[in-house]
């Protein structure tokens, strides 16, 4: 799966999880509201729509859709 298709489906499951349709490619998931909890949700969601193994810390490490799509891209599978 390529950073932009990641992308896209971060950017829509950071919405759906922060309930928020504002949120951007840029924005960052902690001050848009996320924490611990969501970040939780976050992850797995991620990894049920992609089948990429998103380990919790990458999330703190990249808050951005676009820099988690980025940062795993190339652990993407398909």
């Amino acid at each position: 799966m390529s950073a932009d298709a990641l992308e896209k489906v971060i950017l829509e499951v950071f919405r759906q999880i922060l309930r928020n349709p504002g949120v951007t490619p840029e924005s960052d998931f902690f001050e848009f509201g996320g924490d611990s909890n969501t970040a939780i949700d976050a992850v797995s969601e991620i990894s049920d729509h992609t089948g990429v193994d998103v380990d919790m810390a990458t999330i703190f490490f990249y808050p951005t859709p676009r820099e988690l799509s980025a940062a795993l891209a190339g652990t993407a599978q398909g």
